[in-house]
């Protein structure tokens, strides 16, 4: 058997192995999304408001007929927005908010027109709410 190993066999596993241990992990393995991750809508940005956006979010879960919990509605924005990567989040977002425009899957809460996506987002914020 021989064990010398050629050096340009050498030189490109070692140029392999030092470019693949350059790519964190994060990149390559899915995390799951945490519950203050989905939390975070859209809207709360651009209203500057935080109690603004929680009072969307309490009269969401007030015309809700089923009785919502932090674990249920981080379940359900799980669902609807697929298995993802961290890093793809928002616009996961963003495009599930543009399908249900587009479908008609919205609801009117205290003025607002909005997908029942963003509606789902600003009753975990309420819910998580400090």
């Amino acid at each position: 058997m021989n064990t010398k190993m050629k050096r340009r066999t050498f030189l490109r596993r070692t140029a392999f192995a030092s470019c693949t241990s350059m790519i964190p992990v994060s990149l390559l393995v899915p995390q799951p999304i945490a519950t203050h991750q989905l939390a975070r809508p859209e809207l709360l940005q651009l209203l500057d408001d935080p109690d603004a956006v929680a009072a969307i979010g309490e009269a969401y879960l007030a015309s809700s007929p089923d009785p919502h919990t932090v674990t249920s509605l981080t379940s359900l924005l799980e669902r609807r927005l697929g298995s993802l990567r961290l890093q793809a989040l928002p616009d996961a977002i963003s495009a599930r908010v543009k399908h249900d425009f587009a479908t008609g899957y919205t609801c009117q809460l205290n003025g607002w027109i909005l997908a029942e996506t963003e509606a789902m987002q600003c009753a975990l914020f309420s819910l998580t709410r400090v």
